[in-house]
Formats: structure tokens, sequence, C-alpha cells
């Protein structure tokens, strides 16, 4: 049943949801079968959230599988950030949706053990703000997106 969730036809959520129960059963989720549904969808459902899904589900499979694909679309969704102000960069989804790509795009990377692909992300200016610095030198203040 989890099998039949890993195609074209399902939605990215579908197959997100199906890889991680797979994964949490023990059970190697198809890389080929994954990948081409991620692929599929990607080319569907081409926003924010459907390619965090992509990065999250992508990170579950095997260290030897070929993720490129997905691994591109980090930086695509990185030129997608909105500029706040000049000093914050936050998707229109939201925080949310920001903080869950960051945490996406550096958890599928650390597992294939390549650099992020994301572009180099300015720092508040001297005296400027407090904040905690995050994975990358991010530094965000409480109620904003990204720095």
């Amino acid at each position: 049943m989890l099998l039949a969730a890993v195609s074209e036809d399902s939605s990215m959520l579908q197959v997100q949801r199906a890889v991680s129960a797979l994964s949490a059963a023990g059970l190697p989720p198809p890389a080929r079968e994954v990948m081409a549904a991620i692929t599929a969808r990607i080319n569907k459902e081409d926003n924010v959230m459907a390619i965090i899904l992509a990065l999250q589900t992508a990170s579950r499979l095997s260290d030897k599988a070929e993720v490129g694909t997905v691994l591109e679309e980090i930086e695509d969704l990185t030129a997608r950030l909105d500029d706040i102000g000049g000093v914050f960069l936050q998707f229109e989804e939201g925080l949310e949706a920001t903080a869950m790509f960051v945490a996406a795009a550096y958890g599928l990377s650390d597992h294939v053990d390549v650099e992020p692909a994301l572009k180099e992300v300015r720092s508040l200016p001297e005296g400027g703000g407090g904040g905690k610095t995050g994975p990358g030198g991010c530094r965000g203040l409480p109620g904003q997106g990204l720095v």
C-alpha cells in the first residue's frame, strides 16, 4: 500500500508520507521510483511547500541515491525568497515555510555530504539587532525572516 503511494500520480504530500512511513518501518524506499515521483510532482506542483516536501523526502533515501535534481531546487527556491526591508529574506508563505526550507535544505545537503546551495546570507548591519545565529550563519530576529 505504501509503495503504491510512490507514483507520479500521487501528490507530493502522499509521496513524502509514504517514504517517511517506509523509513520509520526500517524499509528502504525505492529510490528510483521516489525520485521519478518527486521530479514529476515538482513539475506539476511548482510551489514552495511542494519543493520543501521534495527536499525532506529525498533526505530519507539512501545516501547513494541520485538526488541531484532535487538538490538543484535549493538554489532555485532560494531565488524566490523575498527581500524584507533590505535586511531579511523570507518566503511570501511566511516564516514557517522559510524555516522549513532552511532545515530541509541543510538536512538533504548533510545527508548526501555536500555544501548546501544556499546563497551567502547577509548579516545584520553593525550594531543592528540581536538574534541567534542559525545554519549557515543566518541570523533571525523574533517574528522576522532570515538575514
